[in-house]
This record gives structure tokens, sequence and C-alpha cells, in this order.
């Protein structure tokens, strides 16, 4: 799911860095099942906040164009975070701490509360799909 627009990034950035959540509609399918195109999404900063692989942040994935994107923590290290789009067939690569922005605090369909983190079946579900879709591309 990436955000588009400069203003907005510029916005979003800074609303953030002073320390107050954004909500905003997300855009694109990456996320999918999880976080559906048009799903009301919260950031929170980061701040001091340990992360895992349940956790979706938003990265500045280009610096010179300070594009977004919002995909789940995959791996994390000391100094970086591994992210991946859960409908997305391979890592995005690894990002330094510095270009998180900020963290899905909640996410929010038709007026409802959704759960975004992962569930044992959705994790099972989501290894098959991936599964599959690498089998097809086999001959």
């Amino acid at each position: 799911m990436s955000l588009a627009g400069a203003r907005f990034r510029e916005l979003l950035i800074g609303i953030l860095a002073t320390g107050h959540c954004v909500r905003f509609p997300a855009l694109g399918h990456s996320m999918h099942p999880a976080i559906q195109h048009g799903d009301l999404v919260t950031l929170a900063p980061l701040g001091d906040r340990r992360l895992s692989g349940d956790d979706v942040v938003a990265v500045v994935r280009n610096a010179a164009t300070r594009q977004i994107m919002v995909h789940r923590v995959r791996r994390v290290n000391n100094e970086a975070v591994e992210t991946r789009g859960d409908a997305l067939p391979s890592p995005d690569g690894w990002f330094p701490r510095a270009a998180i922005i900020g963290v899905v605090v909640r996410v929010e369909r038709q007026g409802k509360a959704v759960a975004w983190r992962p569930t044992p079946w959705s994790r099972l579900r989501q290894a098959v799909r991936h599964a599959l879709a690498r089998g097809k591309g086999k001959s």
C-alpha cells in the first residue's frame, strides 16, 4: 500500500514528527486481506517502540521522492527492518529504523475496527497462497 501525493506525504511526515496520530484511507491492495483498499488506517509515531513481525509500519522507501509505503514487518535486527506487503510474494528489502515514520495502531472498515494482526490461521493461508504463487511460475 503506497501513499500518493507529495503534499500529503509531507503533511503525514510532519504530523507524525510532532507526536500526533494520523488517520487516512488505505490505497492499493498489497496488504490484502488485513488492510483493504479504502480502509481507514491510523498511524502513530514510532517513538521508542520495539517492533515485531506482527507490526505494520509506514516506511519512507525512497528518500529522494519521500515515497511512503505501509507494510508488515517481516524481520527485525538492531538497526533495520525488513518489510513485505501481506499480498506480495517477496519482501521489499531492509530499511533503517530512521526510515520508519509510524506504526499502524487501528484499522477501520465500514465504520468498525478490524483485526489487522495475523492469526495462526491467517498465517497458514498466507503461506499456502505464497507457495502456490511460487509454484505457478515453475514449469
